[in-house]
């Protein structure tokens, strides 16, 4: 809390708020350091009750995977059309998958798979046709 009557005028349960780790710490990433010491003792059980989870994991895991392939291949098409065959599917996948691998690692969360979603896809094709011209 800023102030003592910030405090004091606020419905916000403090204690809580400071227990979660939502609050401003004044230091440099004073809330991320927070969050891993506070997430620390059970990162590598995330890892492990993963592996642990026999059926349902894998049926959790074919599913997130074949629910994020669709899209992947129907951006990855589009921006194939649109950079003129230079990028596409396969290689709309491989970044996707790369970068879902690393974000599962940093996360502690091994089922966490990004998918591509329209607005990145956007985002992907106007920074292509910005830099096209500057290709010679």
């Amino acid at each position: 809390p800023k102030s003592a009557s910030a405090k004091q005028n606020s419905s916000v349960d403090w204690a809580l708020v400071r227990e979660d780790g939502l609050y401003f710490s004044g230091r440099f990433a004073g809330g991320i350091r927070a969050d891993i010491r506070r997430r620390l003792p059970w990162y590598a059980s995330d890892w492990t009750d993963g592996a642990r989870g026999g059926v349902k994991t894998l049926t959790a895991a074919l599913y997130m995977f074949f629910g994020c392939l669709a899209p992947g291949i129907a951006f990855g098409a589009y921006f194939d059309q649109y950079s003129g065959g230079k990028s596409g599917v396969v290689e709309y996948l491989i970044t996707q998958g790369v970068s879902g691998v690393i974000f599962a690692i940093i996360s502690g969360q091994p089922l966490v798979i990004l998918r591509p979603t329209g607005p990145i896809t956007v985002f992907i094709s106007q920074l292509y046709r910005i830099t096209a011209p500057m290709d010679r």
